[in-house]
Order: C-alpha cells, then sequence, then structure tokens
C-alpha cells in the first residue's frame, strides 16, 4: 500500500497480492479475491484482525485537506479577514460596530444550514458588507471597494472576489429599489443582515443610534413624530415581508412578534396603550 503525491492510498500490486495470501482469498490482483472455498482456521482471522490494524494505522496518518484558495485554506482566508475587518470597526458603534457583523455571521450560518449556498462566500460577504458603510464615510458607500482590496491582498481567486462584492454591493436595504439581484449566498446574507434589525437586538439598535443622533425614542401624543417608536412603522415592521428564504421568514416572524410586545408594554407603561395600539400586521 502507497500514497500518492494528494496524500490519496493506494494499493500496490504486490501489496494486493500479500493481502490476499494473507487472508486466504485467492485471485489475481486485477481480477479481484474470492474466497479459496476452505474452512478458515484461527490463522485466518488474526490475519484479518492484522491487516485491518494495519490498514487503519494507515488511514490515521492520512491528512484531510481543507479546500484551498490559491494555496491558502479557506478557514485562514476566513480569519484573516475576520481579523482585518475587526480592526477596521474598532470603535465604530451605533449597531453597526463588529458586535454587529459577528450576529450577522451566527443567523448567516443558520440559515445557510436550511438553505444551502456555499459557506466561504457568505462567511466573505458578511464579513466586509459594512467595512465601508457610508454612515461612517462622509456618506459614500465604500464596502465593495474595501473588500475587493482586502480580499485581492490576500490573494483570493477572482471569481471568489467578484461573488463577494457584488454581493456587498446590493445588499443594504438603502438600495433595495436599485440593487441588482442576488446569488442565492447573497439573499442569504441580507436576510441574516435584517434579522439584525429585529428583536430584541432590533430594539436595543434602535434606542443606540437614536442617543447617538439626539433622536428620542417616544414623543408622548404623537407617535408619529421622529422617533425610535416611528422607525418601527416606517421599517422595521416592513423586514419580514422582503425576507428571501424560507428560514429568514420564520425568523423574522419570531422577532417581530416580541418587538410588538415590547412596543406593547411600552405603551401600556406610558398610558397610551387604548389609543395607539401595535397591532400585528
Amino acid at each position: 500500500m502507497s500514497r500518492d503525491g494528494r496524500g490519496t492510498c493506494q494499493f500496490t500490486t504486490r501489496s494486493r497480492s500479500t493481502l490476499f495470501s494473507n487472508l486466504g482469498l485467492r485471485g489475481s490482483p486485477n481480477d479481484g479475491p474470492h474466497w479459496t472455498g476452505r474452512r478458515q482456521r484461527p490463522e485466518f482471522f488474526r490475519a484479518l484482525a492484522v491487516a485491518l490494524l494495519g490498514f487503519q494505522t494507515l488511514l490515521s496518518g492520512v491528512e484531510v485537506r481543507k479546500p484551498e484558495v490559491n494555496g491558502m485554506k479557506s478557514e485562514e482566508i476566513v480569519a484573516r479577514t475576520r481579523a482585518e475587518v475587526q480592526r477596521r470597526l474598532a470603535g465604530q458603534g451605533a449597531g453597526h460596530g463588529f458586535d454587529h457583523v459577528e450576529r450577522v455571521l451566527v443567523s448567516a450560518r443558520r440559515i445557510q444550514r436550511e438553505t444551502g449556498g456555499d459557506p466561504f462566500v457568505i462567511e466573505l460577504a458578511v464579513l466586509l458588507h459594512d467595512v465601508g458603510d457610508a454612515k461612517f464615510h462622509d456618506g459614500v458607500e465604500r464596502s465593495g471597494q474595501f473588500a475587493r482590496e482586502i480580499l485581492n491582498e490576500l490573494d483570493v481567486d477572482n471569481a471568489v472576489i467578484e461573488k463577494v462584492v457584488h454581493i456587498v454591493d446590493n445588499v443594504s436595504f438603502r438600495k433595495r429599489s436599485t440593487a441588482a439581484a442576488l446569488s442565492l449566498e447573497g439573499q442569504v446574507v441580507q436576510d441574516a443582515d435584517r434579522l439584525d434589525a429585529l428583536g430584541a437586538i432590533g430594539i436595543v439598535r434602535t434606542i443606540e443610534y437614536g442617543a447617538s443622533v439626539g433622536q428620542p425614542f417616544y414623543v408622548a401624543g404623537d407617535p408619529t413624530a421622529k422617533s425610535g417608536f416611528a422607525h418601527f412603522g416606517e421599517k422595521l415592521f416592513k423586514l419580514r415581508d422582503l425576507m428571501n428564504t424560507q428560514a429568514g421568514r420564520h425568523m423574522s416572524r419570531q422577532r417581530e412578534e416580541f418587538m410588538r410586545t415590547f412596543l406593547n408594554q411600552f405603551l401600556a407603561e406610558c398610558g397610551e396603550s387604548q389609543e395607539s395600539p401595535v397591532a400585528d400586521a
């Protein structure tokens, strides 16, 4: 038995003949083995055990290789991309820091398990989707540009870079009317990104953003005034209908129900539950 240059186990003609003989088999290495027909003795079973043990030992030394991109393993590319994005987003808050990226990654992995899509492309796109957010670059969206620069530095295959940049350039809620059609991987990333605006996290992000720009969460007596409360109706409660995947729709419904419960409780504590109910759509 031998290994080729890729670490693959191969039987040589000699090793196959020896194995046949040790196991009490008859036949050429090309024709395959067949039983001799005689009753096997204890020596046969000892030889079989030795042969199987040797085969197991050989296999245990064979490296199971991860997919590689231009000589670098995909998991290493993801790790190095993650480190670079974390460095660039350090200190960036208001719901768009690296903590947001990590939560989107959790949701994207869950959706991908149910929906499919290339996990390598999905993870890179998630990590890079906010790396040049317009909110922090004088109103100019630069995520696609930065994504391309980072992946080129890592010598990622051009085909993968184009897939990732296409997702990053078209995943934003702001571009929904002009965005190009997304691949399956892009749909997974977009759903995961939108999910982070819902549920308990969505409530916290809304309050956090309002505080950063001096916007009140609620204006008593005027629930439609520019406020965090109004943001729920203007955007957040519309996200469930915009989900691409079944998994995304299911997860968004659960989170939306939680937000409606919170808002109704908030209004009740303000004494306005009867006048301004927050009903399910």
